[in-house]
């Protein structure tokens, strides 16, 4: 199996995991070491044409706005509750100028929810980490440095975790990045907000 149908195979396996965590799929071989953990998004294939700025999940119960200068890639769509992000000149297989401050994020929704059956605290459903104030309106953000966290290979076991709820579901959100990378930082954060922000936006007239 190539690197692109394992890629496509998994991200829509980390399903079983449900909406308390937004993971992604993972990446390994020989492009693995030149380009880390960007590697197996690349697609040299596509044009601008090609690539989706934002992507209905759900029939449209959420609609993901990726952050400025990100696409959604167009290959994970097996699932109608997932959507996997990157930089949109790393979908095209265009060469990383500073791979360091690139990361991947990923968006995961739940079934609709009852009254009942809403979380009550949206950051333990996160997992373990630093909580931190947003300046999005209902969403919990919080960065996670678990090793044993599930993250991609490649990438930094630190990462950004967020979730908000949103026409009646749970939507998580993830960033993560490789080692040492600049959105381990603030830049995560405030990738994830821009990211809720949008989504937040684009959904709201339902």
């Amino acid at each position: 199996m190539s690197r692109l149908s394992n890629l496509r195979t998994i991200a829509l396996s980390v399903l079983v995991f449900g909406a308390l965590t937004a993971c992604v799929p993972t990446v390994s071989g020989d492009s693995t070491e030149r380009r880390g953990f960007l590697s197996g998004l690349e697609r040299p294939e596509r044009d601008n044409a090609n690539l989706l700025r934002q992507r209905k999940l759900a029939d449209g119960a959420v609609i993901v706005k990726a952050p400025k200068h990100y696409c959604v890639d167009p290959a994970v769509i097996g699932t109608a509750h997932f959507a996997l992000i990157a930089e949109c000149g790393t979908l095209q297989g265009a060469p990383a100028q500073h791979p360091q401050d690139r990361g991947i994020l990923t968006v995961s929704i739940s079934s609709p929810l009852t009254e009942g059956s809403l979380p009550r605290d949206l950051g333990a459903a996160l997992g373990e980490g630093q909580r931190f104030d947003s300046r999005i309106n209902g969403l919990t953000v919080k960065r996670i440095t678990d090793a044993r966290a599930q993250t991609l290979a490649g990438a930094d076991p630190t990462h950004w975790r967020g979730a908000l709820l949103l026409n009646e579901r749970l939507v998580t959100f993830a960033v993560y990045g490789p080692e040492n990378g600049a959105v381990l930082g603030d830049a995560g954060r405030v990738l994830l907000e821009e990211l809720a922000r949008n989504t937040q936006r684009s959904s709201r007239l339902r």
